[in-house]
């Protein structure tokens, strides 16, 4: 049923099928969200027509259903896209076979500083994001809309506009978090790395620098 609503839906992708999630491969999370919004469309209309089965299996369609067709799910796996691709191409550098730590670590800090640059601007980098998420919303008449809240209402987004609510309560947290992700995952290769320059730059190293350096 998936593959022949992606031939019909989605014309234009290469992709025939979802993939899982790995939990141990980290390129894979950006590939899995990927596909997932590129067959976005085809699983939609899967899951109709599985429901129309009318059997054990279409009880489990509508809780599928109503779980993607659904604003918060929809502005989560587009702002989640968003954050790894442009973390994917260090991920996939990880998994090679041979690495340059120097380049690594270079890189990372690269992506650190891209994401510091969103958060200067990110009001008008989560509009983008929510244009298209709004856009897809509109197509398959899916009500834009916040989070319920169970029992009283939470201070720091209850009141606020939809677009403002999810760039305070999920774009900016989400950057933070990568930042601080980043930063943590390359800090001790940078620190061993520097050691070994501290070794290198003295020409004859006596025993108490060479202790320091490996320290």
């Amino acid at each position: 049923t998936l593959s022949e609503s992606i031939e019909e839906k989605c014309l234009e992708s290469t992709k025939k099928k979802l993939k899982n999630v790995c939990p141990t491969r980290f390129i894979e999370r950006h590939q899995t969200t990927a596909t997932f919004l590129e067959l976005f469309d085809a699983v939609v209309y899967a899951l109709q027509e599985i429901i129309d089965w009318n059997d054990c299996t279409s009880h489990t369609a509508i809780g599928f259903l109503d779980s993607i067709l659904s604003f918060p799910f929809l502005i989560s796996l587009h702002t989640l896209d968003f954050a790894l691709s442009y973390t994917v191409g260090l991920s996939r550098y990880l998994q090679t076979s041979s690495i340059d730590l120097t380049q690594a670590i270079s890189s990372s800090a690269d992506i650190i500083d891209n994401f510091k640059e969103m958060e200067s601007d990110s009001t008008n980098e989560f509009n983008k994001i929510y244009t298209i998420a709004k856009g897809i919303a509109e197509k398959h008449q899916i009500e834009i809309k916040k989070p319920r809240f169970s029992g009283r209402p939470r201070t720091n987004g209850a009141n606020t506009d939809t677009e403002i609510y999810y760039h305070n309560l999920l774009f900016k947290p989400l950057i933070v978090s990568f930042c601080s992700e980043l930063g943590e995952r390359f800090q001790k290769h940078r620190n061993v790395l520097q050691s070994f320059q501290l070794i290198l730059s003295h020409s004859s190293c006596s025993d108490e620098v060479l202790k320091k350096g490996i320290d």
